[in-house]
């Protein structure tokens, strides 16, 4: 039988692992963002060719550089994201969570266990793993 202590040691550790598979997975996205990157560069300066001989050289220009310009923003919006959630990763592997609310719900025979931390985790599976501090559940940790 094992202790509450020895439990707790190996939910941290799968969080841990978690987290770390994330993380790896974060940079590897970034990678590929930087790669995409190069290549709408490359596009850029070998499709992107300013004509402006006639009224329909001008809209093909401008629909070109209008593709372009939206290749860029969904590639700016996908660093940004990830960028974030690299930074809610890193702060997790400090300390993944910080308290745990055990609650047993009306009509449940079996109580579940939710961990509070600085920012909320879904792991592989889409099932939430840390709530964040802020979330609706963490009420019950400051009421008490």
């Amino acid at each position: 039988m094992t202790t509450d202590f020895e439990q707790e040691q190996t939910h941290l550790t799968t969080i841990y692992q978690q987290l770390t598979a994330t993380l790896a997975a974060i940079n590897d996205a970034q990678s590929q963002n930087h790669q995409a990157g190069n290549t709408i560069k490359a596009q850029i300066t070998g499709e992107a060719k300013l004509n402006f001989d006639s009224y329909a050289d001008n809209l093909d220009t401008f629909a070109a550089l209008e593709t372009i310009n939206k290749e860029i923003d969904m590639l700016n919006l996908k660093t940004d994201s990830l960028l974030a959630r690299k930074d809610e990763t890193l702060r997790l592997l400090e300390q993944p969570y910080f308290a745990k609310i055990t609650l047993t719900f009306p009509e449940e025979i079996d109580s579940e266990d939710f961990y509070l931390g600085s920012a909320s985790y879904t792991n592989q599976d889409g099932e939430p793993v840390i709530f964040d501090w802020r979330s609706p559940i963490a009420d019950v940790y400051y009421q008490r």
